[in-house]
């Protein structure tokens, strides 16, 4: 999966050629993400140790909700499945989405790189298989988040931006 950047705030997700998402990334307001017909809501509450929101036109989808300082927490889904996310200042920084319980494995991970004194993003999808449904909001949480802290810094001069898996 790969994320393509079409304009200054869309943001395309595909799958071979398969367009799978869009995400149209409002920085300081709700971002708007469309999977298949359904249009969500992403937005943050709170400054210090915002939690993150995943709406429907019609239901509350999922909640993030910080640890101390920021530096994990855990999605909480409307079905009462839930997602640990840790938060890394590693060479590579990182943003983690791991399955909770059982198996602890890997779903997804963004993180950059720097490259030709360029910082470079990347999307890293793990062993953990789960609903596709929730994988590409948790896709799409996870690059907000990221887009949220970078934004500004990943755009190149040409105002295109690619992210891989």
């Amino acid at each position: 999966m790969h994320w393509i950047q079409s304009d200054y705030i869309t943001y395309a997700l595909y799958q071979n050629d398969e367009q799978l998402a869009v995400l149209m990334y409002q920085e300081g307001a709700a971002s708007l993400l469309k999977i298949g017909h359904e249009m969500y809501s992403i937005w943050s509450k709170g400054v210090w140790n915002p939690s993150y929101v995943i709406t429907s036109a019609t239901k509350h989808i999922a909640t993030l909700y910080h640890h101390f300082w920021g530096s994990s927490g855990i999605v909480h889904f409307s079905d009462g499945i839930a997602y640990h996310v840790e938060y890394a200042q590693m060479h590579e920084g990182c943003i983690r989405f791991v399955e909770q319980g059982g198996t602890n494995e890997e779903v997804l991970r963004y993180g950059m790189r720097v490259r030709e004194n360029r910082p470079e993003p990347f999307l890293q999808i793990g062993a953990a298989l789960i609903d596709a449904e929730q994988l590409l909001l948790l896709s799409a949480l996870g690059l907000h988040i990221l887009l949220s802290m970078t934004h500004e810094f990943m755009l190149s001069d040409d105002r295109e931006f690619h992210l891989s898996a």
